[in-house]
């Protein structure tokens, strides 16, 4: 098989690489490299996935394009995605492609999930200001309670402490 044509490209290649992004390896070429205990294991996959991702350890002594290059002509897979160690290979599974494909039935009255609502009909600026603030006030000032405010003086965690004086009260809590 030509080198050129063990690679995917254009369209098909990307929608490939989206499904595999989320895949865990399921295949690892360790130090022995290829085997044919590592073939069949992948042909097992293969037949059952169609996309699998490969994962050649640190210790195999073969670089990771010749082992994608050697699996997939001998499986007969092509290579949709080789990061660093990581290989993405695809097989059509013949049987799957001679049956049409079959979708179940949708259901009757089976509504999607709808978005959470709001939480005990605070908006989101007050939900957001009960959580510490949004980016623009951490930018300012970093966290509520950080010891760095104008006013705590420092480490004393924003129990309203002034840096020169005595315990600032709030007016609601003064008698």
């Amino acid at each position: 098989m030509n080198r050129e044509n063990l690679y995917l490209k254009g369209s098909q290649a990307r929608e490939l690489r989206g499904q595999g992004h989320h895949l865990k390896p399921t295949v690892m070429v360790g130090r022995e490299g290829v085997t044919p205990a590592v073939l069949e294991a992948l042909e097992a996959v293969l037949t059952a996935h169609e996309l699998v991702k490969i994962k050649v350890q640190e210790g195999c002594p073969a670089v990771a394009d010749e082992v994608a290059e050697k699996l997939a002509a001998a499986c007969g897979a092509a290579i949709a995605q080789l990061i660093g160690r990581m290989i993405l290979l695809y097989r059509e599974n013949p049987t799957e492609a001679a049956e049409p494909a079959k979708q179940r039935p949708a259901r009757a009255g089976k509504r999607s999930p709808s978005p959470k609502p709001p939480t005990k009909g605070r908006s989101a600026a007050a939900t957001r200001s009960r959580r510490g603030g949004d980016e623009a006030d951490k930018a300012a000032g970093g966290r509520r309670g950080s010891g760095g405010g104008k006013r705590t003086g420092g480490r004393s965690g924003g129990r309203g402490r002034d840096s020169t004086g005595p315990k600032i009260r709030s007016i609601s809590k003064q008698r």
